[in-house]
């Protein structure tokens, strides 16, 4: 049986998104579910993304994109607990997940960002966990660069408006 390749969707739904991000936080220690007020706050500045193969949203990324300063930072990235594809490994479900940051650099780019922003790179390397993740993130390329967090002055206004 010949299986339908991972296709991308950058229109992913909140619903959608969270659906999958949940499972996957309630999987792993010391990761919190979110609400769908936790991502709705980010408002236009909000860009989720996602891979399926067949009908089955796989992996799942939330970015803060910010057209204005021309960066986009990952703030969230899960990929699914639950039954894989036939035939599908968890290897290549890694593989659908690095397939979708590369897509996903190249959609921003496309965008006018000019920097790509992995969320955080950890210093302290001796947890096995941290390791691998640093270097999924370094196999990309690019630079470390020391960026504060910030965001734009309307985007605090926007946050406060939502509030009431």
């Amino acid at each position: 049986m010949i299986r339908k390749g991972p296709e991308i969707d950058f229109g992913v739904s909140i619903p959608d998104f969270l659906a999958v991000y949940n499972a996957f936080a309630r999987s792993k220690n010391g990761v919190v579910p979110l609400s769908e007020q936790n991502v709705d706050v980010f408002g236009d500045c909000l860009q989720l993304t996602g891979v399926t193969v067949g009908a089955t949203l796989l992996v799942v990324h939330a970015y803060f994109v910010d057209i204005e300063e021309q960066r986009t930072r990952l703030l969230f990235s899960a990929t699914t607990t639950g039954n894989l594809p036939e035939g599908m490994s968890k290897n290549e479900l890694a593989k659908c997940n690095r397939y979708l940051h590369f897509m996903d650099m190249r959609f921003f780019r496309d965008q006018g960002c000019v920097a790509y922003d992995f969320g955080g790179y950890a210093i302290n390397r001796s947890d096995p966990v941290k390791l691998s993740i640093a270097k999924f993130k370094a196999g990309f390329g690019g630079t470390e660069e020391v960026f504060w967090h910030h965001k734009p002055w309307w985007f605090a206004a926007l946050h406060g408006i939502k509030k009431r």
